[in-house]
């Protein structure tokens, strides 16, 4: 999977995100971590799309990243409103 073929929206968000994979072989793991580097939210994405209820957090900038056991598929900031 390459980084341009994980589609997550809407960024900002105040309730949830979608996140679409065109192409998915394998299970992935999202993240979610603080600023500060801890794991806030860990969701196994089985389907080429899903979504993620953020309606829990806090406003504030935070890191996503989407992996499997042997690589790093995207990283990015998620703004929660």
């Amino acid at each position: 999977i390459q980084d341009n073929m994980i589609i997550i929206f809407p960024n900002p968000t105040k309730d949830f995100i979608n996140i679409r994979i065109r192409e998915l072989n394998s299970r992935i793991l999202f993240e979610l971590s603080d600023l500060n580097g801890r794991i806030i939210l860990s969701k196994l994405i089985e389907n080429i799309e899903d979504n993620i209820v953020l309606n829990k957090f806090s406003p504030g900038v935070y890191i996503y990243r989407l992996r499997d056991n042997f690589n790093l598929y995207k990283i990015g900031k998620l703004i929660i409103e």
